[in-house]
């Protein structure tokens, strides 16, 4: 699926597609998990032009511990396949769970409570309150995407100056 995705965007090489792809997985088994749904027994299928494609799962009266299974089986995998660090697909995996969670009442807690079940591995989310947008997740990672032909960096991308980014949330 790596190497389908990394024809499809035309990515640089193995590991930019790899953090591509991580980050549109990690971001789908979030929003499973944050729905209260099993996202360790999630169906992954290749998708078109090879980003993964999530299939639904039961209810799970432990949804962070399932999506901290899912995690630890499928990061290390990822980095083995594609040479990306393990700790950047788990800022990653932060960066989903955050993100996920702003569509809840309490993103916060919900963030932090999914996080801990993943373990030390997984660092804290960062939320910061912009005017007129509400509550936005301050990224620590970046999906690499800007590095493909034709695409530039995303809305809230760490690797722009603060105020850069800033001016592009306002």
């Amino acid at each position: 699926m790596i190497a389908e995705l990394r024809r499809s965007v035309a990515a640089p090489d193995d590991r930019v597609a790899g953090v591509l792809y991580w980050y549109a997985l990690s971001g789908a088994l979030a929003r499973l998990a944050v729905a209260g749904r099993d996202a360790s027994s999630a169906a992954i299928r290749p998708g078109p032009g090879g980003w993964p494609d999530v299939g639904e799962t039961a209810p799970s009266a432990a949804p962070g511990g399932d999506l901290a299974r899912a995690c630890h089986r499928l990061i290390p995998a990822l980095a083995a396949e594609s040479g990306a660090a393990e700790r950047a697909l788990w800022a990653i995996a932060t960066d989903s769970i955050a993100s996920a969670a702003l569509d809840t009442a309490d993103p916060r807690t919900v963030a932090d409570e999914l996080l801990h079940a993943c373990g030390p591995e997984a660092p804290a989310a960062r939320f910061e309150e912009v005017p007129g947008r509400g509550t936005v997740v301050r990224r620590g990672s970046c999906c690499l995407l800007y590095l493909c032909p034709g695409m530039t960096k995303c809305l809230s991308c760490p690797r722009q100056t603060p105020g850069e980014r800033r001016a592009r949330l306002a």
